[in-house]
C-alpha cells in the first residue's frame, strides 16, 4: 500500500513541478530559471554584445567572450566604459 500512495504522491507532485516550470516557459518575461533579465518587465539596461558561438547543434549562440576583447570587442569596450563610470557611452541592446 506504501508503493501506491508513494507513487500517487510522487505523480502529483511531478505533474505540479511540471505544470510550474511550463507555465515559465509560455511567460514571456520568464526563463527557466526565473525572470529573464534581458526581458523588459526585469527593467535592466542591455547593452550590445557579439553572439558567441552555438552551444548546441541549431541551438541558441552562447554569449561567452564578454570579457575577450579579441573575439568580443563590443562587449569588452562597454563593459570598461561600465567600469570607469562612463556607462552613458555605452552601445544599448534593446530588451526583449
Amino acid at each position: 500500500m506504501g508503493g501506491v500512495v508513494g507513487g500517487a504522491a510522487g505523480a502529483v507532485v511531478g505533474g505540479i513541478g511540471g505544470y510550474m516550470a511550463q507555465d515559465q516557459q509560455t511567460d514571456p518575461s520568464q526563463i527557466w530559471f526565473g525572470t529573464d533579465p534581458a526581458n523588459k518587465a526585469f527593467g535592466a539596461t542591455r547593452f550590445l554584445v557579439d553572439d558567441g558561438p552555438p552551444v548546441t547543434e541549431g541551438g541558441f549562440d552562447a554569449h561567452s567572450h564578454y570579457f575577450t576583447p579579441t573575439k568580443d570587442q563590443m562587449s569588452a569596450d562597454n563593459i570598461a566604459k561600465i567600469v570607469v563610470g562612463k556607462s552613458d557611452e555605452i552601445v544599448l541592446e534593446q530588451p526583449r
